[in-house]
């Protein structure tokens, strides 16, 4: 019996949490894109977020929230519209999907990797960054969620509650009044 006990006390002791990695794609017109000092000041005021290490520029940067590493990288190219062309239909939030994703000119890839914040708290992490990013840059027309299949516009930003938290958010970080 001490033979199984050491055995599985050794497997729990030999597994590390597990990382995981959650992903957007916000979507800009023109050649603007996002500014970083803007989006961390929003991130700080708006949401009232502690930032620290922050590294990097208005091309690529990494930051950490509450253990979790987020990532910013502008991509100088559109998302090809092929990639689209499935979720059209779906995207019900945003009136002239098709004509708008078109025209995007380039795009960013944001990534929150985090092995200490659950789900619904990563996603809450990554539409605050998001929310930021649209709120932020003119040229910000949406986003997209591949992993979710979601088109969002920015006129319908997925929650403007500061205070917002896990726990009156659903699995995609929306704002649920009353929970």
């Amino acid at each position: 019996m001490n033979f199984l006990k050491n055995l599985f006390a050794r497997k729990k002791e030999k597994s590390e949490k597990k990382k995981t990695l959650t992903l957007s794609m916000p979507l800009f017109k023109g050649k603007q894109a996002y500014s970083l000092e803007q989006v961390v000041q929003e991130l700080k005021s708006h949401w009232a977020l502690e930032i620290s290490e922050v590294s990097g520029d208005d091309s690529s940067a990494t930051f950490v929230i509450d253990g979790a590493l987020v990532a910013l990288a502008l991509m100088d190219l559109p998302i090809p519209s092929q990639e689209f062309e499935k979720l059209y239909a779906y995207s019900y939030l945003w009136q002239d999907v098709e004509k708008d994703t078109q025209e995007h000119t380039q795009h960013a890839i944001v990534s929150v990797l985090s092995d200490n914040l659950s789900p619904v708290e990563t996603y809450s992490l990554l539409t605050k960054v998001n929310s930021s990013i649209l709120k932020t840059s003119q040229s910000a027309i949406g986003i997209y969620q591949g992993s979710t299949t979601l088109l969002l516009p920015k006129d319908g930003r997925p929650f403007e509650r500061r205070n917002a938290s896990a726990s009156t958010l659903d699995l995609y970080g929306n704002y649920q009044p009353g929970r």
